[in-house]
């Protein structure tokens, strides 16, 4: 199997509104809707301001609002043209006649390909996409990544335009650190460093505050880092990692309540009215 990851450079802030509304009239989308858009967007204006000084106000033609509950979907219309080439070219991957030769969450596309020249394929297609809908494609922090019995052999060289990318042994996606090898692997150590630093953080500035209230801090800024919001539910992951995670979650629970390292936190848990993490895995399951 093989996997290319790649980086949409401010993919959001380049959406052409023309494109987009052209794009929209095509899908039939009520022409009133679109009027209200194209009133919306066509009155965007920006300035600059450097040592207190600003600038002359400039119009904006490109890109969707960072933050707005809308923008998702905008620029799901904006691309949905690229997602039916990648199926309509009959390359990479598929389930059972299901095509599943991409993975696209906002900007983020991860391409699947049984064979080096369908993923060099699919990569041609995406640049051409991007090329006429003002899209670049940073192939610097985009990479290429193996897994299956050659995973160890070397393959030829992946071609984005012109720019080479590089192959990997570990690549990140959606928060998720992914290993090569004969099946796909998990690397769950920079969740546990991130974790641990997190925790350590609240609770060395927080010495002082209540430990409901530390625990409160806890699970609103440290759980979301051991179990990364987008796809922990989705990873089939081993007995020994759901252990190692797990003993994060309780380290955290005997520094806030001063137990030793061999101690159990279980009923500490049971009556703060927390789950274990074998359990909230599996409720993320």
């Amino acid at each position: 199997m093989y996997f290319s990851a790649l980086d949409a450079s401010k993919a959001f802030d380049r959406v052409t509104h023309s494109k987009l509304f052209d794009k929209m009239t095509e899908r039939n989308v009520p022409h009133c809707f679109i009027r209200v858009l194209h009133n919306w967007y066509s009155k965007l204006v920006s300035v600059v301001k450097w040592n207190g000084v600003f600038s002359y106000f400039f119009s904006v033609y490109c890109g969707v609002r960072q933050g707005g509950v809308f923008s998702p979907l905008l620029f799901n219309i904006y691309v949905d043209d690229l997602i039916h080439q990648l199926e309509a070219s009959n390359y990479g991957c598929y389930v059972f006649g299901q095509f599943f030769g991409r993975i696209m969450y906002a900007d983020d596309l991860l391409l699947l390909s049984a064979s080096v020249t369908g993923l060099q394929q699919m990569l041609h297609i995406c640049h051409s996409f991007a090329q006429f809908n003002d899209i670049v494609f940073n192939h610097k922090k985009s990479v290429c990544f193996k897994v299956g019995p050659l995973w160890c052999r070397s393959a030829s060289a992946m071609l984005l335009g012109n720019k080479h990318i590089q192959w990997v042994t570990s690549f990140k996606y959606l928060g998720i650190n992914f290993l090569s090898g004969l099946a796909l692997k998990i690397d769950t150590c920079h969740i546990k460093r991130a974790f641990y630093k997190a925790c350590n953080g609240i609770l060395s500035h927080c010495s002082t505050a209540d430990v409901c209230v530390k625990l409160s801090l806890v699970k609103a800024y440290c759980l979301p880092v051991l179990r990364p919001t987008y796809c922990i539910g989705a990873l089939n992951l081993t007995v020994v990692k759901i252990k190692d995670l797990g003993v994060c979650w309780n380290d955290c629970f005997r520094k806030l309540f001063g137990y030793k390292r061999f101690e159990s936190v279980k009923e500490v848990q049971y009556f703060c009215g927390e789950l274990s993490f074998d359990l909230i895995y599996e409720l993320q399951r």
